[in-house]
């Protein structure tokens, strides 16, 4: 596919945003601690994102095609709450109320979901960035199935609304442990445009000497690691497999420092 061009599109990105927080609330009110911290985490699918299936059964998706919070059940009515007219604190509890009538009274909490803004969603650009991060998902997918080692899902983490998963250098998978995170995010500070990501924890000696391919550069202001800017890859044919391959080139620059010594 050809990436849109996501232009004029921070009102539609950040209503998403604050929405998807109301996903995770959902998560950390119903799960046990996870590996990773994945209870903060949602799930990618085609329509946007999930909070996967629940342990009561369920599941919510912010379905950014229709501008709708849906929930479904094996065997339920499908039930949604449009994001038109709502906000993020107003979105809570009408989830809280719908929670408690499905007969799981989960309260939401308000301190956390307290945003008063109303969201403003442009159906055309929020399909464009569903269609976006789903190919994107899948184009990590792919390069993620080809490396050896321990590592984590590929998930959207909500506080920052980025995507993204770790490869870990050694035989211990945890955060302290050297890693290397593969992301993508649609703004950060000072990064107001989508970009790819890449960065290694520890900083390896010698990094920055390293030659990218080329659309990658370092990036050092706030955090050190590789960026791409999206707009670099808007026009080309074959997104999908060039971001994979960006993404394999990155990695077999990058994971040998890793695991010297």
């Amino acid at each position: 596919m050809l990436l849109p061009e996501l232009n004029f599109w921070d009102d539609t990105r950040d209503s998403l945003h604050r929405a998807c927080k109301v996903l995770r609330e959902i998560r950390l009110q119903t799960l046990q601690p996870l590996p990773h911290s994945l209870q903060h985490s949602l799930q990618v699918v085609p329509e946007g994102l999930s909070t996967g299936l629940l342990p009561f059964g369920g599941e919510f998706v912010l379905d950014f095609l229709n501008s709708h919070l849906v929930y479904r059940a094996a065997g339920s009515p499908t039930i949604d709450i449009s994001l038109i007219g709502h906000n993020q604190a107003t979105l809570a509890q009408a989830t809280s109320e719908l929670l408690t009538h499905l007969g799981h009274p989960i309260t939401l909490p308000t301190d956390k979901l307290s945003d008063t803004e109303p969201f403003v969603i442009s159906p055309s650009l929020a399909e464009d960035y569903a269609d976006v991060l789903y190919s994107i998902f899948t184009a990590t997918a792919r390069f993620r199935a080809r490396l050896d080692g321990l590592m984590s899902p590929i998930v959207v983490w909500p506080h920052h609304f980025d995507l993204s998963f770790l490869w870990f250098a050694t035989n211990e998978a945890s955060e302290q442990a050297p890693h290397l995170n593969f992301g993508f995010a649609p703004f950060s500070e000072g990064l107001p445009r989508p970009y790819f990501y890449a960065y290694a924890w520890p900083i390896p000696p010698g990094l920055l000497d390293i030659p990218l391919p080329p659309l990658a550069q370092w990036h050092t202001e706030g955090w050190t690691g590789v960026m791409i800017p999206y707009d670099s890859l808007r026009g080309m044919t074959g997104t999908s497999q060039v971001i994979e391959g960006l993404q394999t080139q990155i990695f077999q620059a990058i994971a040998p420092l890793m695991t010297k010594g």
